[in-house]
């Protein structure tokens, strides 16, 4: 897996395009709406925590690398899972309490 990230970014391929990769389409197209709710919780809570980690990793010397090797993958990997989410949210017209509604009319 991390060989593919590695190869994406040395592609030049955007950090959207490596998380697309990494999470299976229609991951989430049997949940219902309920079932969407508490894992979009659950991943949206996750990434604030990772970004959290990876913000204080880059303020000390090496913060890059750290994050590198300790939080990146799992950062796109919970994004992707978050966009798959959000699409099946979307198709299914369930709501998506895990986002703000302003956040909602960004995505």
């Amino acid at each position: 897996m991390s060989m593919l990230i590695t190869a994406g970014v040395l592609a030049g391929c955007t950090s959207d395009q490596v998380a697309s990769t990494i999470v299976r389409p229609a991951k989430y197209s049997i949940y219902n709406c309920d079932q969407m709710a508490q894992t979009g919780r659950a991943e949206a809570s996750r990434e604030r925590e990772l970004k959290a980690l990876m913000d204080k990793a880059a303020q000390g010397p090496g913060g890059e690398l750290a994050i590198a090797m300790a939080y990146r993958n799992e950062y796109l990997t919970v994004q992707g899972n978050l966009r798959e989410l959000e699409a099946a949210a979307v198709e299914k017209n369930c709501k998506m309490p895990w986002r703000t509604v302003s956040e909602q009319a960004v995505r």
